[in-house]
């Protein structure tokens, strides 16, 4: 198989699968390396494939295509809070309707950093922090002293409104 086949595969993969598949599981299934499937990410991401990469793995994004989350709005809220706040922080936005669709920090030397998370239940917010734990990982938001901004999606206003008084009683929500 050559590479523009293995690219079109890799593609029906991702069409397929409803949850991340890691770059090292994609490799194992075409029996190339990881550096192999991470350069053919980036050549279909860079040909339009609207493939995102999350802590989990590589994922379609599918929401225009299904019509799913079709009718969701998408709000940006400053948050600012220490990694103690983590938990609380991803378990409201997902128990009251939401999904953490990424996290963003302004840099002073680097400018915006970005990182798509897709937290859409308990269970993804759980894996994120075990992620984190098992790591040592620092969070991007260290970078700038625990504020942070996050672009969530909500089914309706009020999932929205419920999101913002949780956030709101845990003093996450950031303001000056």
């Amino acid at each position: 198989m050559d590479a523009k086949q293995r690219r079109a595969e890799i593609l029906k993969l991702l069409q397929m699968d409803i949850k991340p598949m890691s770059a090292n599981n994609i490799a194992e299934h075409f029996g190339v390396s990881r550096q192999i499937i991470v350069g053919d990410i980036a050549l279909l991401r860079a040909a339009g494939e609207d493939i995102l990469a999350t802590q989990s793995g590589y994922i379609l994004n599918k929401r225009e295509e299904s019509g799913e989350d079709a009718d969701a709005d998408t709000y940006i809220l400053a948050c600012r809070h220490d990694k103690g706040l983590l938990e609380a922080e991803l378990y409201t936005i997902v128990d009251n309707g939401g999904t953490l669709v990424n996290v963003s920090v302004d840099h002073p030397m680097y400018g915006t950093i970005t990182q798509t998370l897709e937290i859409r239940s308990r269970y993804d917010a759980d894996a994120f922090l075990s992620k984190i734990a098992v790591t040592g990982a620092s969070l991007l938001a260290s970078l700038t002293d625990g504020a942070h901004l996050h672009t969530i999606r909500c089914t309706n206003p009020d999932a929205y409104r419920r999101i913002l008084a949780g956030l709101r009683e845990l003093g996450i929500l950031y303001t000056k």
